[in-house]
């Protein structure tokens, strides 16, 4: 066999570990990476792929080319459906930090799974909060979607109300407002219960 055959031959029984990466960072946030460190998750997935179809299949390839050249196609789908599997499993348990809970609960780790500060809070505390921003003005909501990045401070707040000097609240019409970092947002408080002009603090 043309050794460039071989090499494409190669890298697509690479794809199945790309595929689950692939899927595994849709579901979760991710700090920057480098090529080689994406590359070197691919082919983690890549492993633990074909160590289950050995272990149904054995060591016949999907693709093989000797003596003949033959395409098994039920392997090449069970390879497809397994990354996609294996991918929607650890982004899973990646956004829900499955893995090291239980672990903290242990005392073994201090980690989450979790990248990103900023997302960590906010997947572990939902309700009202009071959003101050850099020029003084204060907001409070229902907290309604956030950004899963560390780098983009965005945050909707449902059913928000703009916060007076006294205290008293100025009600926002429509569903909520969304706050971008272009707002600059300086602290978010959370708060126990839904928000009432008698329970904010006022500005000094």
């Amino acid at each position: 066999m043309p050794q460039g055959l071989q090499t494409l031959i190669a890298l697509f029984l690479l794809l199945p570990g790309f595929l689950s990466a692939r899927i595994a960072s849709s579901l979760s946030a991710q700090g920057q990476r480098s090529d080689l460190e994406r590359v070197i998750e691919a082919l983690i997935f890549s492993f633990v792929t074909y160590v289950v179809y050995i272990a149904l299949f054995g060591t016949g390839l999907p693709i093989e080319w000797l003596p003949t050249f033959q395409v098994h196609r039920w392997r090449i789908i069970f390879l497809a459906l397994l990354a996609c599997i294996l991918g929607l499993l650890w982004g899973v348990i990646r956004s829900k930090d499955l893995v090291l809970r239980p672990l903290r609960a242990m005392r073994m780790t201090e980690r989450t799974s979790r990248e990103f500060i900023w997302n960590d809070v906010f997947a572990n505390l939902e309700g009202s909060a009071q959003v101050g921003l850099k020029d003084g003005r204060n907001l409070v909501g229902w907290i309604g979607r956030y950004s899963d990045s560390g780098g983009e401070r965005s945050l909707f707040l449902e059913s928000a109300n703009w916060v007076n000097d006294d205290g008293s609240l100025v009600k926002i019409s429509g569903k909520g407002i969304l706050l971008t970092d272009k707002a600059e947002i300086e602290y978010v408080m959370f708060l126990d219960d839904a928000p009432s002009s008698n329970d904010l603090p006022t500005s000094k």
